[in-house]
């Protein structure tokens, strides 16, 4: 049943009332539930404001004064900051300043339970609060790091501690400063010994990992620090090894990066290499591997990689030689040793009858016996790629040739070849020595534009070739111009005659300069002969040749005696003017003056001091006209004995008186009167 409005109304005053009396009579301030119209418990939740904590303990007048319950507040600073309530605890004058709503830290239960979360606050403005007196929560302690920057930079507002102290502005080498294990957190009990300032090593972004900068002092003392305890030592898999750590791991800032020095380890290969310090990268023999307990290094002799063994086949279990062809039976599919690759030259043979050593299968040297004429097989372009040793192919500028490669190349080596020029070759040279499919003429060559085989009639060397000039008279100037001299063409040297006659007016030979026969009305000016210009060219140190030391001894002008311009040699001497001097050229010093040497005396020559010219003539050695001294009277059997002197004839009447007992002229035998003294009865 409904209760009109009004007795409503009346019976809600009539409770408030009754409160108000109980008040003012001095009751106890308890709690009230009071009852409703119908005398159930009031629920206060309903008017949006529920009674929590403190507020449940609070009687009703505190908030209705005067019995008002319209218009009661629901927020709390409407209560606890205006003073509207004496009962309401009051905004202290030290309150954080703050614009926010109580219950933001507030609560309930307790005014004191504050949970203060920061919202709103402006950054670095944390000392507005926290300076030991506004705020409950103290400021700086005594002992904090000495800093004028806000809170927030280090401080978050969800907790006091741990911080994120920034490092910005603090200057290096000062972190003892506060990491002494009494501001902030110093070395540890087992850091290792050092002066060195904190952030020599450790950075503000973490304390760990730290980088330790190694000097040159550390070197080689790792272990002094490096032993497990101070810092890092080896781990438990580490390969047994009992060098200082800088031996191998030659960074200083990590660990791991490390390149195994092997010096000093040789022979000890098994004592990392065994399988068990595999984590550490030392591998070790593969399932495949050839059968052998020597140490790796007795083929393995780089220690940066396997790849590039050396085998020796010496170590082998049972061991290999040369020649013994036991190759295939480790160097097949499937083998413990490499087997051909599938470009390998096409054979039969056994490895080692071409790869002869053991100590690297390439190069291999190329057995070619019982090959000839089979060059095709395999330089044919397939095997090109078969190490740098390869079955070259004929190249694209190769000489077109569809003969074997053996009819010119040798199987010692590709280069030099001799080429073998069949007789179509001739004078077509310069369809393949073209500079593209063979050599061609050098920048150098002399200009001539006939084929190579006219000069260079060696099949086998360029090199060896003789010039051919045929055809090419009156032309010299155009080789022998000083351009080219490293292809022997020689050039007129600083002291030649001055002319600009073709070489081959004076020198008739094309293999030697020394022959020339100089043609004298070639020069510039021109020499004729009897013009006696001739010592002006043929002396000491002029431009023609002088006289030799054994020269016959004359002041006269050469074309006095030499009377022509082709040949010096022989010359007619002219003996105008030295009549009765004979003995000043004949007397032995001149023989070698040509044919025409300036002949002596024979040893069976008439003995006489006379000059020459007594008997002789000047323009004929032979015929002479003895001219018979007086002393020779009487004697003429000592010179005519038929040896020095013409003796009697076969047909001589017998007579062994002296010849000029009748032959009384002494220019002829010829004219004689027999003298018949005392031939009286005979």
């Amino acid at each position: 049943m409904r209760l009109p409005v009004n007795l409503g109304r009346a019976l809600r005053l009539l409770s408030a009332v009754i409160l108000a009396w109980l008040m003012l009579a001095g009751g106890a301030a308890v709690a009230q539930t009071p009852a409703t119209s119908n005398g159930l418990p009031f629920d206060h939740a309903s008017t949006g404001f529920a009674l929590t904590g403190q507020h449940a303990q609070a009687r009703c007048e505190s908030c209705h004064v005067q019995g008002s319950f319209r218009g009661t507040p629901k927020d709390c600073a409407s209560c606890h900051r205006s003073g509207r309530l004496p009962t309401a605890t009051k905004l202290p004058a030290k309150h954080i300043p703050t614009d926010q709503a109580c219950d933001v830290c507030h609560r309930t239960s307790a005014w004191a339970a504050v949970v203060y979360t920061h919202q709103g606050v402006v950054k670095g403005s944390c000392a507005t609060c926290h300076n030991g007196s506004t705020a409950s929560v103290i400021g700086k302690p005594a002992g904090h790091i000495q800093t004028t920057a806000p809170c927030d930079n280090c401080h978050r507002i969800g907790s006091w501690q741990p911080i994120a102290y920034d490092h910005v502005g603090v200057a290096g080498g000062t972190c003892a400063t506060c990491h002494n294990n009494s501001k902030a957190r110093g070395k540890s009990a087992t850091h290792f010994v050092t002066s060195a300032s904190c952030d020599t090593c450790h950075t503000t972004h973490g304390w760990t990992p730290a980088s330790f900068p190694h000097d040159a002092s550390t070197v080689g003392k790792c272990s002094t620090c490096h032993n497990g305890s101070t810092a890092l030592g080896k781990g438990a898999k580490h390969i047994p090894d009992t060098r200082q750590c800088d031996t191998c791991h030659a960074s200083t800032t990590t660990f791991l990066t490390r390149s195994m020095s092997h010096a000093g380890l040789t022979g000890q290969c098994l004592t990392c290499h065994s399988g068990n310090y595999l984590s550490e990268n030392a591998q070790a023999k593969s399932a495949a591997h050839v059968s052998t307990a020597a140490q790796c290094d007795s083929c393995h002799t780089s220690t940066t990689t396997w790849a590039t063994a050396t085998v020796d086949h010496s170590k082998f279990s049972p061991a290999a030689a040369i020649g013994d062809h036991g190759c295939a039976n480790c160097h097949k599919a499937g083998g413990t040793g490499l087997p051909k690759p599938t470009n390998h030259l096409p054979t039969s043979g056994a490895c080692d009858t071409c790869h002869s050593n053991f100590t690297a299968f390439k190069p291999g040297l190329m057995d070619h016996t019982g090959t000839a004429g089979q060059c095709a097989t395999c330089h044919n372009g397939s095997f090109v790629a078969v190490g740098t040793q390869g079955a070259l192919a004929q190249p694209a500028s190769h000489v077109a040739d569809k003969r074997q490669c053996d009819t010119c190349h040798t199987t010692v080596a590709w280069k030099p070849a001799t080429y073998s020029h069949d007789v179509s070759a001739a004078n077509t040279c310069s369809t393949c020595h073209n500079g593209k499919t063979a050599l061609a003429k050098g920048a150098k060559h002399v200009p001539d534009n006939r084929q190579c085989d006219v000069c260079h009639t060696s099949q086998t060397s360029f090199q060896t070739r003789t010039m051919n000039h045929t055809g090419l008279a009156g032309q010299c100037a155009t080789c022998h111009n000083g351009s080219y001299l490293s292809e022997n063409a020689q050039a007129k040297s600083a002291t030649h005659l001055a002319t600009n006659a073709q070489c081959d007016s004076c020198h008739k030979s094309t293999t030697s300069w020394a022959t020339a026969t100089a043609d004298h009305t070639k020069f510039s000016p021109a020499v004729t002969v009897g013009d006696h210009s001739c010592a002006n060219c043929h002396k000491a140190g002029g431009t023609g040749l002088p006289k030799p030391s054994n020269h016959i001894p004359t002041t006269a002008q050469c074309d006095s005696c030499h009377g022509n311009f082709t040949a010096f040699k022989p010359g007619t001497m002219n003996h105008a003017g030295t009549a009765g001097q004979c003995s000043t050229c004949h007397n032995g010093s001149y023989l070698t003056q040509g044919t025409q040497g300036a002949q002596v005396k024979s040893a069976t020559h008439v003995a006489t001091a006379l000059q020459c010219d007594t008997c002789h003539q000047t323009t004929a050695w032979k015929p002479a006209t003895y001219t018979h001294e007086a002393t020779a009277t009487g004697k003429c059997s000592t010179c005519h004995n038929g040896t020095t002197a013409l003796g009697k004839g076969a047909k001589h009447i017998p007579d062994n008186r002296q010849c000029d007992t009748c032959h009384t002229s002494q220019t002829t035998f010829l004219t004689r009167t027999m003298n018949h003294t005392g031939l009286t009865g005979q």
